[in-house]
């Protein structure tokens, strides 16, 4: 996990700011309303598996090339990460609860 810490969010914070500027397909302004209201929305954890979770999060959001994309930022960033066999069994992906086979 990413060791949640002050400068890490706000550099975090300002590399998906920077990202939004070379948006081409996307509105700027959306993006970084986006942007801030996440940032805004989970100000308030407490608890610092929280915020080194939402950091984590953060920072697979910019690693993943999506910060790109505005459409569906809150949901890249709450969405759990699928599981390695999820791409092998594309269905499983769209079950709720379910288990999906183990890979053979």
């Amino acid at each position: 996990m990413a060791a949640w810490s002050r400068e890490a969010v706000l550099s975090l914070y300002r590399a998906l700011l920077r990202r939004g500027r070379a948006l081409r397909y996307t509105d700027r302004d959306f993006y970084r309303a986006a942007v801030r209201s996440e940032f805004r929305r989970h100000r308030g954890l407490q608890r610092p598996e929280d915020r080194e979770r939402q950091l984590e999060k953060g920072q697979a959001f910019l690693r993943s090339g999506l910060g790109g994309a505005a459409l569906g930022l809150a949901r890249a960033l709450e969405a759990p990460p699928a599981p390695p066999h999820a791409l092998r069994f594309p269905n499983c992906a769209r079950l709720i609860n379910a288990s999906c086979p183990p890979p053979s």
